[in-house]
Parts: structure tokens; C-alpha cells; sequence
């Protein structure tokens, strides 16, 4: 052990029992560098609470903007439904006629293939981003357009040679009537 080791230790008591001046801690409080007490703005606490209130009124608006156009796609998905109803009663129309009349077989495959782009645009439509929806919707429509001016026109085409057929029938009975 060391001599200073061992004074402490003998004298130990001595060092415990004073108390330092009163004084002496302001001193050494004095000689620190002071410090600035934080203060707050207020002009600081405004504008940070003006940009909270800006950033959740973009938020709002912006939600509202989007439950928007949800609605607005809403809308025009339900406005759709109605003209595939109307169209699929159309088409239904068409070929009960149609079924009443010998024709080309060349049209049920056109019919099919009509039928099977369709199908795919409903898939894409159930699958497809927002901003194409419209123009899928649109396709769609064009599609039930097309179906129905082609059942349309063969329908046209087979009254036209019924009509044909019947007049020559009615010739023919006149001429050997005479």
C-alpha cells in the first residue's frame, strides 16, 4: 500500500464529518458558463401549428377527393349494369328471332369470338386500374353494339330473302292458275 492509500484510510473519519462552505458551491456556480433558458415563440408554436393544420386539411381533402371518385366510378359502373341488362335482353331478342330462320353458321363464330373479347374485357375490368375502367366500361358497350347490329342485319338479310322467296311462291301460284 501506499503511504497516501494509507492516510486516507486512517484518517477516513476526519474526511466524512466537514461539510464544505456554504459559499463555496456559488462560487463554482458563478465561474459556469451560463446557460440560456429555452423559451418558446410564439410565432414558432403558430406556424408549427398552422402546418399540422394544413397537412391534415390536405389529408382531408384529398380522402374526400378519392371517396369521390370512387363514387363517381360507382355510378357509372351501376349506369352500366343498366345498359347490360338492356343489351342482353336486345341480344336475346335477336337470336330467339334468329333461331326461327336457317342461316350461316360462319355467324354463331362470329358471335363467339364478339362474345369471347368480351369476356376478356370483363376480366380486365373486374382486374383493371381505376383510370381504365371507364374505357373498359366503353368497350364493353361497343362490344354489346356490335353483337347487336350484326344479329341485326342477318336478321335484315333473312326477312329480305323470306320476302323474296314468298314473292316468287305467289308468282308461281298466279302463273298456273291461269
Amino acid at each position: 500500500m501506499d503511504q497516501l492509500e494509507k492516510f486516507v484510510r486512517n484518517n477516513r473519519a476526519e474526511f466524512d464529518s466537514s461539510n464544505p462552505d456554504p459559499g463555496l458551491w456559488n462560487a463554482i456556480e458563478d465561474r459556469l458558463p451560463q446557460k440560456e433558458a429555452k423559451r418558446f415563440s410564439i410565432w414558432k408554436l403558430t406556424s408549427v401549428a398552422a402546418v399540422g393544420l394544413v397537412l391534415v386539411l390536405s389529408g382531408v381533402i384529398v380522402g374526400m377527393s378519392m371517396n369521390n371518385d370512387n363514387v363517381k366510378s360507382t355510378a357509372e359502373y351501376m349506369e352500366f349494369r343498366e345498359a347490360e341488362q338492356y343489351y342482353n335482353m336486345q341480344l336475346q331478342q335477336r337470336v330467339s328471332a334468329l333461331s326461327t330462320y336457317t342461316y350461316d353458321p360462319t355467324i354463331d363464330d362470329d358471335l363467339a369470338e364478339l362474345k369471347e373479347v368480351y369476356n376478356e374485357l370483363t376480366t380486365e375490368l373486374e382486374d383493371g386500374m381505376e383510370p381504365n375502367k371507364n374505357d373498359i366500361i366503353q368497350a364493353l358497350i361497343q362490344n354489346y353494339q356490335t353483337r347487336v347490329d350484326l344479329l341485326e342485319r342477318v336478321l335484315e338479310r333473312l326477312e329480305e330473302g323470306q320476302k323474296q322467296f314468298e314473292l316468287s311462291n305467289d308468282e308461281d301460284d298466279e302463273t298456273t292458275k291461269i
